[in-house]
């Protein structure tokens, strides 16, 4: 196999201010920077959810940010072109009907022909909106949904469909390279919900471990393939609306084991389904699992990044375990984040 085939080795992480991290320390050199985000790019080229890459020391590493991976320091303003400045003296033109807004109020755009994703710093926003303060300028809303995520129709048609991207055959490697640590922080027999649980696969391996488990899934065919797979399964199987399910069992778990759920929920319903999970957890209980760290313009799975997880938990949970993953399935490396938050009490 050759080197351009081979999933890169080594992850760059690039904090919220824009700048990588190594060994904890910020880099500032301006030739490493061009070297590292003028080569950005996605890891296959003609596929917009794939992670990103770069090469640093002759090699291929993984990109990851904290926020957006490329974080613009300044904005210039020439006539109708709007230029981003990123560090690296790397620089993208943003057209206005290009540029969207999340609920933070933060600017956010997809820049290059990779679409990466592009947020303006605090000052370069401050600056940019003075600068067009006279214009009339209504951005869009940052991952804008369109399909109704709230319809078993539409995860019903994605197992018809075989949209059923999510799909491994197996538990999540990562919860399986996490697990026995995790297990110290749990009572023996506790009770846990996996919410989305799809066919199964991490719910049956955590019922392996003598929880008790209950999965959860919207959908019939959901339910239809996990019988299939597992017609002597002990865990509780149910079928159900995620948010109406919560709100009926308030306090009632020990732990709930996060999957290609939060990613798959309509963005602008993620804060809803945190403090629902706060509520059915029980005082000290754990939101545990894997959350994509994802760079697509497009889903579900639909964007998330450790900023906007970081502000939507931190009131109500206190952070445990937070780090990129390794263990991750080869298609999915360099996008997932290992989450352990407990409840606060």
């Amino acid at each position: 196999m050759s080197n351009e085939n081979q999933l890169p080795r080594y992850f760059i992480e690039i904090d919220e201010e824009g700048f990588p991290i190594f060994d904890g320390l910020r880099v500032h050199d301006r030739e490493v920077l061009q070297v590292i985000f003028q080569g950005l790019r996605r890891l296959s080229p003609d596929n917009l959810k794939s992670g990103l890459v770069t090469t640093c020391d002759g090699e291929r590493c993984f990109v990851v940010g904290f926020s957006d991976p490329l974080v613009a320091q300044s904005v210039e303003i020439q006539g109708q072109e709007i230029r981003w400045n990123f560090l690296g003296d790397l620089k993208h033109v943003v057209a206005l009907s290009e540029i969207y807004e999340d609920e933070w109020h933060r600017m956010h755009a997809f820049v290059g022909k990779d679409k990466i994703p592009a947020v303006l710093s605090r000052k370069a926003q401050a600056d940019f909106l003075q600068k067009i303060a006279a214009e009339s300028f209504r951005p869009k809303r940052w991952r804008a949904i369109e399909a109704d995520l709230s319809s078993e129709k539409f995860w019903t048609d994605a197992y018809k469909n075989k949209e059923d991207g999510w799909e491994l055959k197996a538990p999540s490697p990562v919860l399986v390279a996490q697990l026995e640590k995790t297990k110290k922080l749990l009572r023996p027999k506790a009770k846990i919900l996996v919410p989305g649980a799809g066919r199964g696969h991490d719910a049956e391996y955590l019922e392996k471990q003598s929880f008790e488990v209950s999965a959860l899934d919207f959908s019939p065919s959901a339910t239809e393939e996990f019988k299939k797979l597992y017609p002597h399964s002990k865990l509780a199987w149910v079928e159900g609306d995620v948010f109406q399910y919560l709100e009926d069992n308030k306090k009632h778990f020990d732990a709930i084991f996060e999957h290609t759920l939060f990613c798959a929920i309509d963005p602008k319903r993620r804060q809803e389904y945190i403090d629902q999970v706060y509520e059915s957890l029980k005082s000290g209980g754990l939101w545990f699992g894997v959350h994509f760290i994802r760079t697509a313009p497009t889903g579900p799975a639909f964007g998330n990044t450790q900023w906007e997880l970081r502000q939507m938990t931190q009131e109500k949970f206190e952070f445990i375990e937070w780090e990129l993953t390794r263990a991750s399935h080869p298609a999915r490396m360099g996008q997932e984040l290992w989450v352990v938050l407990r409840a606060r009490e």
